[in-house]
C-alpha cells in the first residue's frame, strides 16, 4: 500500500482550564498533514484566553480549525432564542420550539455581543486577556458582584435586575463562580439568552437592551468593570 495514502494515528494534548490532560486519537490523511502546526499554535494561545472566533482571525484556510481546537479545549457558552413572552420561573432556559440555539459568531453577528473564555487558574493569561479587554473598552474601575439565596432581599434584587435596561457604557462581566443568564434584545421582543459559567467574560455593547438573572443555582459571582463608578445594576 502507498505510504501517501496511509491513515496516520496521532495523539494531540488538549490542555483544558482544568489543566488535565485528555490524548484525543484523531485520524488524519494526507490532505490534513498541513493542519498540524494549527493544533500546536492553538494550544500555545490558549494560555492567553480563549477568544471567541467573532474576533478577526487570519484569513487562511487553516483559520477554522484553530477556533474549533481552541474550542474543544475550553468550551462554548450556551445561547440560544427565547420564547418572546415566557412565562413562569425566568431561571428555567425557556427555549422557543423548536429550540435555535446560536454560535458566539452568530451573537456577534446579529448583536455586537462579545464573548471570550478567560482560565482562571492561570494568573498571567487572565491578565493578558483583562487589561486588552479594558484598553479596548475603555474601563479604568470594577466590583465584585455577588448574589445568592443568602442575601434578605434576593427575590427584589432578581426582580430589579430582571428589568430591560440600555446602559450609556458597555457592559462588561466576568464569572467568577457559578453561574447566571444575560438576555439582549437585537430587535423588539426578540430576547436572545446567554448562559455564562466560570471564566466567561462578556461584553455588551453600550445601547443594547438587556436584562440579568441567575440560574435555578440562584448563585452567581462576577467581576464588573466600568468607566465610572460602579452602581448596582446588573
Amino acid at each position: 500500500m502507498d505510504n501517501c495514502n496511509r491513515r496516520l494515528q496521532l495523539q494531540i494534548l488538549i490542555f483544558p482550564a482544568s489543566r488535565r490532560v485528555s490524548r484525543r486519537p484523531i485520524a488524519i490523511g494526507r490532505g490534513l498533514t498541513s493542519l498540524l502546526p494549527v493544533f500546536r499554535t492553538a494550544h500555545a494561545a490558549s494560555r492567553f484566553g480563549s477568544p471567541s472566533c467573532a474576533e478577526k482571525a487570519p484569513q487562511n484556510p487553516s483559520s477554522r480549525a484553530f477556533c474549533l481546537v481552541s474550542r474543544l479545549s475550553f468550551g462554548v457558552m450556551q445561547i440560544w432564542c427565547m420564547e418572546p413572552y415566557p412565562c413562569g420561573d425566568r431561571r428555567l432556559p425557556h427555549h422557543v420550539f423548536p429550540p435555535k440555539k446560536l454560535s458566539p459568531d452568530q451573537l456577534a453577528q446579529k448583536t455586537g455581543v462579545q464573548y471570550f473564555k478567560v482560565d482562571l487558574d492561570d494568573t498571567v493569561a487572565m491578565k493578558k486577556r483583562l487589561s486588552r479587554v479594558k484598553a479596548e473598552r475603555n474601563v479604568s474601575s470594577s466590583d465584585v458582584f455577588t448574589i445568592s439565596e443568602s442575601i434578605a432581599d434576593f427575590n427584589d434584587k432578581l426582580e430589579e435586575f430582571y428589568e430591560p435596561q440600555q446602559r450609556a457604557d458597555d457592559v462588561v462581566s466576568l464569572v467568577i463562580d457559578g453561574s447566571c443568564y444575560y438576555d439582549v434584545e437585537p430587535e423588539e421582543d426578540e430576547w436572545i439568552r446567554v448562559q455564562l459559567e466560570r471564566g466567561d467574560l462578556l461584553v455588551i455593547p453600550k445601547g443594547l437592551s438587556h436584562r440579568f438573572t441567575t440560574t435555578p443555582k440562584n448563585f452567581v459571582q462576577m467581576q464588573r468593570f466600568f468607566s465610572k463608578k460602579p452602581d448596582t445594576q446588573g
